[in-house]
Protein backbone atom coordinates (compact mmCIF):
# COMPACT_ATOMS: atom_id res chain seq x y z
CA UNK A 1 0.00 0.00 0.00
CA UNK A 2 1.39 3.16 -0.86
CA UNK A 3 0.21 6.55 0.22
CA UNK A 4 0.64 9.91 -1.14
CA UNK A 5 0.53 12.46 1.47
CA UNK A 6 0.16 16.49 0.04
CA UNK A 7 -1.04 19.74 1.44
CA UNK A 8 -2.06 23.45 -0.14
CA UNK A 9 -4.19 25.85 -0.51
CA UNK A 10 -7.54 24.72 -1.66
CA UNK A 11 -8.63 26.55 -4.75
CA UNK A 12 -11.86 26.73 -6.23
CA UNK A 13 -12.94 24.18 -8.09
CA UNK A 14 -15.89 24.79 -10.56
CA UNK A 15 -18.43 22.28 -10.22
CA UNK A 16 -18.15 21.46 -13.89
CA UNK A 17 -14.31 20.64 -13.79
CA UNK A 18 -15.86 16.98 -12.04
CA UNK A 19 -16.87 16.13 -15.59
CA UNK A 20 -13.77 17.07 -17.44
CA UNK A 21 -10.51 15.81 -18.18
CA UNK A 22 -7.96 15.01 -16.74
CA UNK A 23 -9.73 15.95 -13.51
CA UNK A 24 -12.79 13.35 -13.81
CA UNK A 25 -10.52 10.64 -14.42
CA UNK A 26 -8.06 11.61 -11.99
CA UNK A 27 -11.18 11.09 -9.83
CA UNK A 28 -12.36 8.11 -10.72
CA UNK A 29 -8.94 6.05 -10.61
CA UNK A 30 -7.27 7.64 -7.21
CA UNK A 31 -8.87 6.41 -4.10
CA UNK A 32 -8.79 9.36 -1.56
CA UNK A 33 -9.49 9.96 1.96
CA UNK A 34 -10.91 13.55 2.45
CA UNK A 35 -10.37 15.32 5.71
CA UNK A 36 -11.03 19.33 5.88
CA UNK A 37 -8.91 21.87 7.98
CA UNK A 38 -8.90 25.70 8.17
CA UNK A 39 -7.28 26.44 4.90
CA UNK A 40 -4.62 23.99 4.31
CA UNK A 41 -6.27 21.11 2.60
CA UNK A 42 -4.01 17.80 3.05
CA UNK A 43 -3.99 14.89 1.04
CA UNK A 44 -3.61 10.96 1.02
CA UNK A 45 -3.46 9.68 -2.66
CA UNK A 46 -4.13 6.44 -1.72
CA UNK A 47 -5.01 9.92 -0.63
CA UNK A 48 -5.54 12.31 2.20
CA UNK A 49 -6.80 15.85 1.34
CA UNK A 50 -8.22 18.62 3.73
CA UNK A 51 -10.96 21.30 2.21
CA UNK A 52 -10.59 24.83 3.02
CA UNK A 53 -13.10 26.90 5.19
CA UNK A 54 -10.96 30.11 6.31
CA UNK A 55 -7.87 30.35 7.90
CA UNK A 56 -7.66 30.43 11.98
CA UNK A 57 -11.47 29.19 11.88
CA UNK A 58 -12.59 28.13 15.15
CA UNK A 59 -9.58 30.15 16.51
CA UNK A 60 -10.84 33.92 16.43
CA UNK A 61 -12.35 35.85 19.64
CA UNK A 62 -15.81 34.70 19.99
CA UNK A 63 -17.71 37.75 19.21
CA UNK A 64 -15.83 37.63 15.44
CA UNK A 65 -16.87 33.67 15.19
CA UNK A 66 -19.94 34.07 16.39
CA UNK A 67 -21.40 36.99 14.01
CA UNK A 68 -23.40 36.26 11.04
CA UNK A 69 -20.69 36.93 8.26
CA UNK A 70 -18.63 33.92 9.69
CA UNK A 71 -21.54 31.78 10.53
CA UNK A 72 -22.42 31.57 7.16
CA UNK A 73 -18.92 31.09 6.09
CA UNK A 74 -18.36 27.67 8.01
CA UNK A 75 -22.28 26.06 7.29
CA UNK A 76 -21.49 27.25 3.42
CA UNK A 77 -18.16 25.18 3.76
CA UNK A 78 -19.10 22.62 5.59
CA UNK A 79 -22.23 22.19 3.00
CA UNK A 80 -19.85 22.15 -0.15
CA UNK A 81 -16.95 20.09 1.87
CA UNK A 82 -19.69 17.20 2.96
CA UNK A 83 -21.13 16.98 -1.03
CA UNK A 84 -17.78 17.25 -3.21
CA UNK A 85 -15.43 15.10 -0.41
CA UNK A 86 -17.66 12.96 1.21
CA UNK A 87 -20.78 13.01 -1.35
CA UNK A 88 -22.99 13.23 1.43
CA UNK A 89 -25.86 15.32 2.79
CA UNK A 90 -24.56 18.05 4.98
CA UNK A 91 -27.15 18.32 7.30
CA UNK A 92 -28.91 21.58 7.96
CA UNK A 93 -25.97 23.40 9.94
CA UNK A 94 -27.45 26.70 10.38
CA UNK A 95 -30.32 29.08 10.64
CA UNK A 96 -29.42 30.87 7.31
CA UNK A 97 -29.96 27.32 5.32
CA UNK A 98 -33.08 26.48 6.97
CA UNK A 99 -35.21 27.01 3.22
CA UNK A 100 -32.35 24.57 1.72
CA UNK A 101 -33.26 21.17 0.43
CA UNK A 102 -31.57 18.65 2.88
CA UNK A 103 -31.79 14.48 1.63
CA UNK A 104 -32.01 12.49 4.77
CA UNK A 105 -28.30 11.47 6.25
CA UNK A 106 -27.09 7.89 4.98
CA UNK A 107 -25.09 6.25 7.78
CA UNK A 108 -21.73 5.13 7.12
CA UNK A 109 -19.81 2.97 8.95
CA UNK A 110 -16.38 4.45 8.37
CA UNK A 111 -17.60 7.36 10.46
CA UNK A 112 -17.29 8.15 13.80
CA UNK A 113 -19.21 10.95 14.46
CA UNK A 114 -19.06 13.80 17.12
CA UNK A 115 -21.35 13.44 20.08
CA UNK A 116 -22.76 17.07 19.48
CA UNK A 117 -22.52 20.36 17.19
CA UNK A 118 -19.60 22.31 17.49
CA UNK A 119 -19.45 25.83 18.58
CA UNK A 120 -19.77 27.18 15.68
CA UNK A 121 -20.54 24.95 12.55
CA UNK A 122 -23.92 23.40 14.04
CA UNK A 123 -22.98 20.07 13.02
CA UNK A 124 -20.77 16.90 14.16
CA UNK A 125 -17.92 16.14 13.42
CA UNK A 126 -17.30 13.66 10.55
CA UNK A 127 -14.03 11.79 11.84
CA UNK A 128 -12.95 8.65 10.00
CA UNK A 129 -11.45 5.52 10.75
CA UNK A 130 -10.52 2.68 7.82
CA UNK A 131 -8.57 0.10 6.25
CA UNK A 132 -4.95 0.48 4.20
CA UNK A 133 -4.34 -2.51 3.31
CA UNK A 134 -4.23 -6.08 5.69
CA UNK A 135 -2.16 -4.46 8.48
CA UNK A 136 -2.66 -0.69 8.26
CA UNK A 137 -4.93 1.33 9.80
CA UNK A 138 -6.27 4.86 9.33
CA UNK A 139 -8.26 7.41 11.59
CA UNK A 140 -8.69 11.11 9.98
CA UNK A 141 -9.24 13.28 12.77
CA UNK A 142 -11.95 16.41 12.20
CA UNK A 143 -10.05 18.90 14.53
CA UNK A 144 -11.82 21.80 13.36
CA UNK A 145 -15.90 21.67 13.72
CA UNK A 146 -15.38 21.44 17.22
CA UNK A 147 -12.67 23.99 17.78
CA UNK A 148 -12.44 27.23 19.37
CA UNK A 149 -9.73 29.26 21.44
CA UNK A 150 -9.90 26.68 24.24
CA UNK A 151 -10.22 23.51 22.76
CA UNK A 152 -9.98 21.60 19.17
CA UNK A 153 -12.28 18.44 20.31
CA UNK A 154 -14.74 17.50 22.69
CA UNK A 155 -13.50 14.81 25.68
CA UNK A 156 -16.33 12.82 24.46
CA UNK A 157 -15.14 12.75 20.80
CA UNK A 158 -11.81 12.02 22.30
CA UNK A 159 -13.07 9.01 23.83
CA UNK A 160 -15.62 7.48 20.76
CA UNK A 161 -12.93 8.14 18.63
CA UNK A 162 -10.49 5.59 20.25
CA UNK A 163 -12.95 3.17 21.42
CA UNK A 164 -13.80 2.35 17.78
CA UNK A 165 -9.62 2.66 17.33
CA UNK A 166 -9.07 -0.34 20.20
CA UNK A 167 -12.21 -1.93 19.24
CA UNK A 168 -10.79 -2.50 15.44
CA UNK A 169 -7.09 -3.50 16.41
CA UNK A 170 -8.77 -6.29 18.83
CA UNK A 171 -11.14 -7.67 16.13
CA UNK A 172 -7.85 -7.92 13.70
CA UNK A 173 -6.12 -9.53 16.60
CA UNK A 174 -8.60 -11.98 17.33
CA UNK A 175 -8.67 -12.70 13.64
CA UNK A 176 -5.39 -13.64 13.24
CA UNK A 177 -4.35 -10.28 11.54
CA UNK A 178 -2.99 -7.85 13.61
CA UNK A 179 -2.99 -4.34 12.58
CA UNK A 180 0.78 -2.97 12.28
CA UNK A 181 0.55 0.68 11.57
CA UNK A 182 -1.48 3.53 13.01
CA UNK A 183 -1.80 6.73 10.49
CA UNK A 184 -3.37 9.38 12.28
CA UNK A 185 -4.28 12.49 10.28
CA UNK A 186 -4.57 16.34 11.75
CA UNK A 187 -4.31 19.51 9.83
CA UNK A 188 -1.69 21.15 12.42
CA UNK A 189 1.36 19.06 13.48
CA UNK A 190 1.13 17.74 17.04
CA UNK A 191 5.09 17.66 16.98
CA UNK A 192 6.28 21.02 15.70
CA UNK A 193 7.94 24.10 17.94
CA UNK A 194 5.59 26.59 17.01
CA UNK A 195 5.32 28.89 19.68
CA UNK A 196 8.93 29.26 20.62
CA UNK A 197 9.86 30.43 16.73
CA UNK A 198 6.38 32.03 16.65
CA UNK A 199 7.94 34.22 19.08
CA UNK A 200 11.19 34.56 18.01
CA UNK A 201 9.75 35.97 14.44
CA UNK A 202 7.11 38.60 16.07
CA UNK A 203 10.26 39.90 18.01
CA UNK A 204 12.87 40.08 15.19
CA UNK A 205 9.74 41.71 12.83
CA UNK A 206 8.83 44.15 15.64
CA UNK A 207 12.51 45.06 15.51
CA UNK A 208 13.47 44.82 11.67
CA UNK A 209 9.75 45.50 10.50
CA UNK A 210 7.50 42.73 8.47
CA UNK A 211 9.06 43.38 5.07
CA UNK A 212 12.40 43.01 6.37
CA UNK A 213 11.67 39.66 7.96
CA UNK A 214 8.87 38.26 5.19
CA UNK A 215 9.29 40.68 2.25
CA UNK A 216 5.94 40.33 0.40
CA UNK A 217 4.72 43.59 1.96
CA UNK A 218 0.41 44.00 3.03
CA UNK A 219 -0.18 40.26 2.04
CA UNK A 220 1.87 39.22 5.31
CA UNK A 221 -0.87 40.29 7.52
CA UNK A 222 -3.84 39.13 8.40
CA UNK A 223 -6.90 41.02 7.56
CA UNK A 224 -9.42 39.99 10.11
CA UNK A 225 -6.76 40.89 12.77
CA UNK A 226 -4.12 42.73 11.40
CA UNK A 227 -1.37 40.22 12.64
CA UNK A 228 1.32 38.69 10.62
CA UNK A 229 -0.26 35.85 8.73
CA UNK A 230 2.13 33.34 9.47
CA UNK A 231 1.47 33.96 13.57
CA UNK A 232 -2.18 33.75 13.38
CA UNK A 233 -1.61 29.74 13.19
CA UNK A 234 -0.39 30.78 16.83
CA UNK A 235 -3.83 30.52 18.09
CA UNK A 236 -4.61 27.38 16.29
CA UNK A 237 -1.72 25.30 17.09
CA UNK A 238 -1.50 22.25 19.64
CA UNK A 239 1.54 23.83 21.09
CA UNK A 240 0.09 26.89 21.90
CA UNK A 241 -0.77 27.53 25.45
CA UNK A 242 -4.37 27.40 25.15
CA UNK A 243 -4.22 24.19 23.47
CA UNK A 244 -1.16 22.33 25.47
CA UNK A 245 -2.83 20.34 27.52
CA UNK A 246 -5.20 18.64 25.28
CA UNK A 247 -2.29 17.80 23.41
CA UNK A 248 -0.35 16.26 25.76
CA UNK A 249 -3.58 14.45 27.09
CA UNK A 250 -4.10 13.52 23.46
CA UNK A 251 -0.71 12.10 22.40
CA UNK A 252 -0.66 10.00 25.73
CA UNK A 253 -3.91 8.16 24.90
CA UNK A 254 -2.13 7.87 21.11
CA UNK A 255 0.67 5.98 23.21
CA UNK A 256 -1.72 4.18 25.34
CA UNK A 257 -3.59 2.34 22.16
CA UNK A 258 0.23 1.70 20.83
CA UNK A 259 1.27 -0.38 24.10
CA UNK A 260 -2.22 -1.98 24.13
CA UNK A 261 -1.79 -3.29 20.74
CA UNK A 262 1.67 -3.31 19.81
CA UNK A 263 1.23 -0.90 16.88
CA UNK A 264 3.53 1.86 15.23
CA UNK A 265 1.38 5.40 15.29
CA UNK A 266 2.38 7.80 12.28
CA UNK A 267 0.65 11.18 12.52
CA UNK A 268 0.16 13.12 8.81
CA UNK A 269 0.29 17.09 9.52
CA UNK A 270 0.30 20.07 7.12
CA UNK A 271 -0.44 23.80 7.62
CA UNK A 272 2.75 24.83 8.57
CA UNK A 273 3.94 26.14 4.94
CA UNK A 274 7.32 23.70 4.92
CA UNK A 275 8.25 19.87 5.23
CA UNK A 276 9.61 18.70 8.87
CA UNK A 277 9.21 15.75 10.51
CA UNK A 278 8.61 15.86 14.15
CA UNK A 279 8.61 12.77 16.64
CA UNK A 280 8.27 11.59 20.30
CA UNK A 281 9.83 9.02 22.12
CA UNK A 282 10.81 8.53 25.30
CA UNK A 283 12.89 10.40 28.18
CA UNK A 284 16.53 8.75 27.38
CA UNK A 285 17.66 7.70 31.22
CA UNK A 286 20.54 5.57 31.34
CA UNK A 287 20.04 2.66 29.58
CA UNK A 288 18.36 2.79 25.97
CA UNK A 289 15.73 1.66 24.71
CA UNK A 290 15.37 0.26 21.39
CA UNK A 291 13.18 2.43 19.18
CA UNK A 292 11.51 -0.85 17.59
CA UNK A 293 10.64 -1.58 21.46
CA UNK A 294 9.30 2.26 22.23
CA UNK A 295 5.42 2.38 22.35
CA UNK A 296 6.56 6.47 22.70
CA UNK A 297 8.04 6.55 19.25
CA UNK A 298 5.54 8.23 17.11
CA UNK A 299 6.72 10.55 14.37
CA UNK A 300 4.72 13.21 12.93
CA UNK A 301 5.11 13.79 9.12
CA UNK A 302 4.52 17.63 7.86
CA UNK A 303 4.56 18.05 4.27
CA UNK A 304 2.56 21.23 2.93
CA UNK A 305 2.84 24.19 0.39
CA UNK A 306 2.39 21.92 -2.63
CA UNK A 307 0.16 25.07 -4.12
CA UNK A 308 0.75 27.72 -2.78
CA UNK A 309 4.06 29.62 -2.11
CA UNK A 310 6.29 28.39 0.66
CA UNK A 311 7.97 30.29 3.25
CA UNK A 312 10.92 32.40 3.26
CA UNK A 313 14.67 30.92 4.24
CA UNK A 314 14.04 33.17 7.19
CA UNK A 315 11.09 31.22 8.70
CA UNK A 316 12.66 27.87 8.49
CA UNK A 317 15.79 28.89 10.34
CA UNK A 318 13.50 30.74 12.89
CA UNK A 319 11.96 27.24 13.40
CA UNK A 320 15.05 25.79 13.50
CA UNK A 321 16.54 28.16 16.15
CA UNK A 322 13.41 27.52 18.08
CA UNK A 323 13.61 23.49 18.06
CA UNK A 324 14.98 22.34 21.47
CA UNK A 325 14.63 18.82 22.99
CA UNK A 326 11.46 18.95 24.94
CA UNK A 327 9.69 16.91 27.52
CA UNK A 328 5.90 16.43 27.09
CA UNK A 329 5.72 14.42 30.00
CA UNK A 330 7.96 13.17 32.54
CA UNK A 331 8.45 10.17 30.19
CA UNK A 332 8.18 11.07 26.73
CA UNK A 333 10.52 13.77 24.95
CA UNK A 334 10.01 15.42 21.40
CA UNK A 335 11.99 17.37 18.86
CA UNK A 336 12.89 17.73 15.00
CA UNK A 337 14.17 15.11 12.83
CA UNK A 338 17.58 16.30 10.79
CA UNK A 339 16.14 14.70 7.78
CA UNK A 340 17.19 17.60 5.42
CA UNK A 341 20.95 16.57 4.88
CA UNK A 342 21.80 18.96 1.76
CA UNK A 343 19.70 21.36 -0.44
CA UNK A 344 17.35 20.24 -2.89
CA UNK A 345 19.19 22.70 -5.87
CA UNK A 346 22.53 24.12 -6.52
CA UNK A 347 21.57 27.12 -7.58
CA UNK A 348 22.89 29.88 -4.62
CA UNK A 349 19.23 31.82 -5.64
CA UNK A 350 17.07 29.37 -4.31
CA UNK A 351 16.57 29.31 0.16
CA UNK A 352 18.41 26.69 1.58
CA UNK A 353 16.47 25.39 4.26
CA UNK A 354 17.77 24.14 7.81
CA UNK A 355 18.12 20.66 8.18
CA UNK A 356 14.80 20.49 9.99
CA UNK A 357 12.63 22.65 7.65
CA UNK A 358 12.69 22.95 4.28
CA UNK A 359 10.96 25.81 2.88
CA UNK A 360 9.58 24.21 -0.30
CA UNK A 361 6.52 23.33 -2.14
CA UNK A 362 6.46 19.17 -1.92
CA UNK A 363 4.73 16.28 -0.87
CA UNK A 364 5.43 12.89 0.45
CA UNK A 365 5.29 9.11 -0.35
CA UNK A 366 4.65 6.06 2.71
CA UNK A 367 5.10 2.90 1.70
CA UNK A 368 4.58 -0.20 3.00
CA UNK A 369 7.48 -2.83 3.51
CA UNK A 370 5.41 -5.46 3.26
CA UNK A 371 6.19 -9.32 4.13
CA UNK A 372 5.06 -10.32 1.26
CA UNK A 373 7.37 -9.12 -0.82
CA UNK A 374 10.71 -10.96 -1.83
CA UNK A 375 14.09 -10.65 -0.45
CA UNK A 376 16.20 -10.18 2.78
CA UNK A 377 14.63 -9.07 6.09
CA UNK A 378 16.63 -5.44 6.86
CA UNK A 379 15.22 -5.30 10.47
CA UNK A 380 18.39 -4.28 12.93
CA UNK A 381 18.84 -2.78 16.62
CA UNK A 382 20.42 0.62 16.40
CA UNK A 383 21.56 2.95 19.15
CA UNK A 384 21.61 6.78 19.65
CA UNK A 385 21.53 9.36 22.50
CA UNK A 386 20.33 12.39 20.69
CA UNK A 387 16.19 12.91 19.83
CA UNK A 388 16.92 15.16 16.30
CA UNK A 389 19.71 12.58 14.67
CA UNK A 390 19.03 8.96 13.67
CA UNK A 391 17.81 6.58 16.65
CA UNK A 392 17.07 3.30 14.83
CA UNK A 393 18.87 1.67 12.15
CA UNK A 394 16.28 2.61 9.20
CA UNK A 395 17.25 6.44 10.03
CA UNK A 396 20.69 5.58 8.99
CA UNK A 397 21.57 7.60 6.19
CA UNK A 398 18.30 9.66 6.52
CA UNK A 399 17.71 12.08 3.58
CA UNK A 400 18.57 11.84 -0.23
CA UNK A 401 21.24 8.80 0.53
CA UNK A 402 18.50 6.55 2.12
CA UNK A 403 16.68 3.59 0.28
CA UNK A 404 13.39 5.60 1.23
CA UNK A 405 14.45 7.77 -1.49
CA UNK A 406 15.53 5.55 -4.32
CA UNK A 407 13.91 3.16 -7.04
CA UNK A 408 14.14 0.79 -4.07
CA UNK A 409 11.48 2.68 -2.09
CA UNK A 410 8.99 0.02 -0.33
CA UNK A 411 10.60 -2.66 -1.82
CA UNK A 412 11.74 -3.98 1.49
CA UNK A 413 9.69 -6.70 3.49
CA UNK A 414 10.38 -6.07 7.12
CA UNK A 415 6.61 -4.44 7.77
CA UNK A 416 8.35 -0.86 8.17
CA UNK A 417 7.16 2.40 6.19
CA UNK A 418 9.28 3.72 3.70
CA UNK A 419 8.76 7.76 4.02
CA UNK A 420 10.15 10.13 1.20
CA UNK A 421 9.28 13.86 1.05
CA UNK A 422 9.93 15.03 -2.83
CA UNK A 423 10.72 18.38 -2.63
CA UNK A 424 10.45 20.86 -5.49
CA UNK A 425 14.10 21.07 -7.11
CA UNK A 426 13.38 24.66 -8.97
CA UNK A 427 10.77 26.84 -8.52
CA UNK A 428 10.73 28.12 -11.98
CA UNK A 429 11.54 24.88 -13.57
CA UNK A 430 7.66 23.81 -14.85
CA UNK A 431 8.78 19.54 -15.21
CA UNK A 432 7.64 18.88 -11.63
CA UNK A 433 11.06 17.75 -10.86
CA UNK A 434 11.97 16.75 -7.31
CA UNK A 435 14.32 15.73 -5.02
CA UNK A 436 13.49 13.04 -2.45
CA UNK A 437 13.98 12.86 1.39
CA UNK A 438 13.68 9.44 2.97
CA UNK A 439 14.05 7.84 5.89
CA UNK A 440 11.90 4.66 7.50
CA UNK A 441 10.01 4.33 10.42
CA UNK A 442 10.22 0.81 11.84
CA UNK A 443 7.56 -1.59 12.80
CA UNK A 444 6.94 -1.66 16.55
CA UNK A 445 7.85 -5.27 18.40
CA UNK A 446 6.62 -4.20 22.39
CA UNK A 447 5.64 -6.72 24.78
CA UNK A 448 5.27 -4.78 27.87
CA UNK A 449 2.12 -3.78 30.11
CA UNK A 450 -0.75 -1.66 28.72
CA UNK A 451 -0.68 1.91 30.46
CA UNK A 452 -3.60 3.66 32.63
CA UNK A 453 -5.96 5.70 30.37
CA UNK A 454 -4.25 9.67 31.24
CA UNK A 455 -6.40 11.80 33.10
CA UNK A 456 -8.25 15.20 30.95
CA UNK A 457 -6.80 18.07 33.17
CA UNK A 458 -9.81 20.58 34.72
CA UNK A 459 -7.92 23.12 32.50
CA UNK A 460 -8.04 21.71 29.15
CA UNK A 461 -11.44 22.73 28.07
Amino acid sequence: MAIAHFAGRCLAIPSSWYGREPFASALCQIPSINIWDDHDPTSLMSNIEHFKIIDGFGSYANETMECSVFRAIGALAHKYYMLFQHHLSPGNVDDSMQDTYIADTIPEPQYVLGPRPGPYIRAQSHNIFTRLGARIAFLGVDARTERNREQTNYRETYDCLFARVNAELDAAAWCGRPIKHLILLFGIPLAYPARSAGRSFQRLSDKLGIDAVFPIGKNAMNPFDNAIELLDDLNDHYTSNAHRNERRYLIERIQCVCAAHSVRATILSGDVHLAAVGRFFTTHKGDILPIEEDFRFINNVISSAIVNQPPPETMAKLIAHGDKIRHLNAETEECLFKLFRSNSTTSAKKPEGTTVAMPRRNFSIITENSPNNEGKLSWRQFFAKHGNRPLHFGEANAGTRHIAASNQHGKGNDGSLDVCFCVEADHQRHDGQTVGYGFTIPALEYRGPALSEPVWSETTS
